[in-house]
């Protein structure tokens, strides 16, 4: 009852044979961070594991973001010091590095795996909402539900519907302008900047008396529309005769944005204006596990069901509570109470959730998580299936 299997065991045999694709029209990635990744991954000993440098680009983001959080909490109106701008800067272009590395070392070594796509884009579906959180804070752009919204638009539609379009394309694509090369690059080369003329520029008014800092994150919304659009128009022209069941799947989407707009503009405490970077924790713990299902489904070719227990009751908690008090003056449950509570049960949820597909992928498809196998082992490429993993 502890552990949980979440794909049947066909499925799972079915993944063995599962190919990743992905088209990268990105020019920053062709002609730079490739071939620089491509010449590290050649210097590294074969031993080294895939996942272990998937979880090391990962740490190269997190941990400035825990310094961050340290020393700002939920204000973001407070200066972060410089250096720490240059660390978080810095650690997001090594983040984006070692990314860059493991699925070349997985083809190299002959490691590739299905646990191992799932393992890179669930840990990238948390990385995007915390460089976020992180850019946020250091651009000062102020509490506000605006802030929050935008950062449901930008870090977790678009992630969703890049995945909900490879799922009907069977391709990753990403364009000549891509959010993860180009625009990635923008931040850190902005966050990198604070540490050399200080956080004072960012105070004055830029665009229609916004900060640069807001004004950031209003273009980025603005591109995070039409991108979400892109992906659309895709799926419905290119395959029109799936786009019943495309809509199903957006449903959750739906779901999701709905709760986001009646907690920002119906609280009665304005818990969107107080508490937005716990906001985006609650939101996007439970956001990341419905990714991570969502491809799991799309690797063992699985029907995806996307209401998953603890996103339903995450996303109804917030409705409910959010419009009788809107009604009655005063929530059922206190707001900051029940945020509290759905964060906790939404880290834990995802958690369980990474260690049973990691302990059912390696039980059944004998693949070791964070070691290569000796030369002589059987792994899952030598009965003949074909596992690619690119970036």
């Amino acid at each position: 009852m502890i552990w949980k299997d979440y794909a049947s065991g066909e499925g799972v045999l079915r993944a063995q044979k599962y190919q990743y694709a992905s088209n990268s029209r990105s020019i920053l990635y062709k002609y730079i961070y490739s071939p620089v990744a491509q010449k590290c991954v050649d210097i590294l000993p074969r031993t080294l594991a895939p996942n272990i440098i998937t979880v090391i680009a990962f740490l190269f983001s997190f941990f400035p973001h825990v310094l961050i959080m340290l020393h700002a909490g939920e204000d973001l109106t407070m200066d972060i010091p410089p250096w720490l701008c240059l660390i978080s800067g810095l650690g997001q272009f090594l983040y984006m590095h070692f990314d860059n590395m493991d699925g070349k070392q997985a083809r190299r070594i002959g490691a590739a795996s299905p646990l191992g796509m799932l393992y890179d884009h669930g840990l990238d579906s948390v990385t995007g909402w915390i460089i976020g959180i992180s850019l946020c804070h250091i651009l000062k752009v102020g509490n506000s539900k605006y802030v929050f919204l935008a950062m449901v638009l930008s870090s977790m539609v678009c992630f969703y519907l890049t995945f909900w379009e490879q799922n009907y394309t069977g391709i990753f694509a990403m364009g000549v302008f891509s959010p993860v090369d180009e625009g990635t690059t923008m931040i850190n080369i902005l966050e990198i900047m604070v540490f050399f003329v200080g956080p004072a520029f960012l105070d004055g008014p830029v665009f229609m008396d916004l900060t640069l800092g807001q004004t950031f994150v209003l273009f980025g919304s603005f591109f995070a529309i039409i991108l979400a659009v892109g992906n659309l128009r895709t799926v419905f022209e290119k395959h029109p005769e799936k786009k019943q069941h495309a809509l199903r799947n957006l449903e959750c989407l739906v779901l999701l944005c709905l709760a986001a707009v009646i907690v920002s503009f119906l609280s009665p405490t304005s818990i969107a204006d107080r508490r937005v970077i716990s906001l985006v924790y609650c939101f996007g713990l439970s956001f990341c596990k419905v990714i991570g299902h969502f491809q799991l489904a799309h690797c063992t070719r699985e029907e995806f069901n996307p209401w998953r227990t603890n996103f339903v009751i995450t996303m109804m908690a917030f409705i409910m509570n959010t419009v009788v008090g809107y009604f009655h003056g005063k929530c059922p449950i206190d707001e900051d109470l029940l945020l509290n509570g759905l964060i906790i049960m939404n880290l834990f949820c995802y958690l369980h959730y990474l260690i049973c597909i990691s302990r059912q992928f390696s039980r059944v498809l004998n693949i070791n998580i964070f070691s290569v196998p000796p030369p002589n082992e059987p792994t899952i490429n030598s009965v003949n299936h074909k596992v690619l993993k690119t970036k």
